[in-house]
């Protein structure tokens, strides 16, 4: 209850500045943006890594024997979350509820992409709980599918939904977040009914990657052949 209180009392604080003062960036003080373009060219970027083994990977495309039939195909990721400016970002989103922190790291991401390929994608951000979409009042996956969206067009799909209130992934092992994450999604009836074929499952943050592959299990088993992972930051 006091780390609660402690976050509100900052997000109260930083609504306020916020209307009477500008932005500064999070990473240089600079004013004027949240996160500008100097700390982004300067911000450690993420190494391609394959979403099971951990491994390096040609752009992040999973290994070939790390390949299983319900396995992501590839894990797309920007910058290293150990970058104070993207903590920073990513606390004011999660900790403070700054929804406008989230999207600008989600602005500054979409820069780097380049043409990925000819598919045509289709957006899936990570479902939140009832209780947590209520708790934080927005759901930061969806900001940033947004943002995708705007900027390339591709269209968002709610095709998959949370299940069950589960622990914060954050404060577990690695072990112990495969279990819980395990049985926590489930299909919503536009996926059953008309599965698309490439699907890029969108998130803020990436660590084990246990809801990646949770939620590729279940977009695979009703029909969806390409499974993608984008996160802003890996951890």
């Amino acid at each position: 209850m006091l780390n609660f209180l402690k976050q509100f009392v900052l997000a109260i604080k930083f609504w306020i500045l916020e209307a009477i003062l500008p932005y500064q960036c999070v990473g240089c003080n600079q004013v004027g943006n949240l996160f500008c373009s100097n700390c982004q060219r300067q911000t450690t970027l993420a190494i391609d890594k394959c979403i099971v083994c951990q491994k390096p990977s040609w752009q992040g495309f999973t290994h070939p024997k790390c390949q299983t039939r319900y396995t992501p195909d590839r894990l797309i990721t920007f910058f290293a979350y150990q970058n104070r400016a993207i903590k920073t970002l990513i606390g004011l989103t999660k900790l403070n509820f700054i929804s406008n922190a989230i999207q600008v790291l989600a602005q500054a991401s979409s820069n780097r992409i380049k043409i990925l390929t000819n598919h045509d994608f289709v957006l899936c951000p990570v479902p939140l709980s009832d209780y947590k979409l209520r708790f934080r009042g927005f759901n930061q996956s969806l900001i940033i599918a947004k943002v995708l969206n705007k900027n390339f067009e591709w269209p968002i799909a709610q095709i998959v939904a949370k299940k069950l209130f589960i622990k914060q992934q954050k404060f577990l092992n690695q072990t112990d977040r495969q279990a819980n994450i395990k049985e926590a999604f489930l299909p919503t009836q536009e996926l059953i009914q008309s599965p698309p074929n490439t699907v890029i499952i969108v998130d803020d943050i990436i660590t084990s990657g246990s809801t990646f592959k949770a939620i590729s299990k279940v977009l695979k088993k009703n029909g969806v052949q390409i499974v993608w992972c984008l996160a802003l930051a890996q951890d």
